[in-house]
């Protein structure tokens, strides 16, 4: 009798768990960068989603230099890559996977930051974000510092600054 207690009490906690868990865990994944499954939009893109040539020149118009290269020689595997003006898309398979924006007319993680990141923002800008405050990466050859959100992630989001104003955003990815 104290078993059949016990297991009923054990699984009416264990279903009020599963619901529990059903509801804050996609809330958890949509409000932290950190664990969301796709954060980065760029200029309305959002990184892992297919990314033809039309798809390309339909959202931007036809690209300054267009590439395509491939990985091996069996010539199925390769990457694409799109520039217009100092900015780059690139895509593996149709697959858009990494990015370099040079100029202001587009912006970075707009899902998460109203109005995005843009280049010409001061870096200040971001000391109390969402994202957390960008961390120092790097000095460059040329003067200016490299940082980059603290994401446990390989993934990395990297703003090149100048004079504390952020003139060129790139997401890398070692995939």
């Amino acid at each position: 009798m104290l078993f059949a207690k016990l297991t009923g009490m054990h699984s009416r906690c264990l279903f009020v768990l599963a619901c529990i868990l059903a509801y804050v865990i996609p809330g958890f994944c949509q409000s932290s960068p950190e664990f969301a499954p796709n954060p980065f939009v760029v200029a309305g893109l959002e990184l892992g989603q297919k990314l033809t040539y039309n798809d390309f020149v339909k959202k931007f118009g036809k690209p300054d230099k267009y590439s395509k290269s491939y990985l091996d020689e069996t010539e199925i595997y390769y990457q694409e890559r799109y520039e217009i003006s100092n900015s780059w898309f690139e895509c593996n398979e149709e697959i858009f996977t990494q990015f370099g924006i040079g100029d202001a007319k587009y912006s970075v993680y707009s899902n998460y930051i109203e109005g995005g990141i843009r280049v010409g923002d001061k870096l200040s800008k971001y000391d109390n974000c969402v994202l957390g405050k960008p961390e120092f990466y790097r000095k460059e050859d040329d003067g200016s510092d490299t940082y980059r959100f603290p994401w446990k992630t390989d993934d990395s989001l990297f703003l090149r600054v100048n004079d504390g104003v952020i003139v060129y955003i790139k997401f890398f990815s070692p995939m």
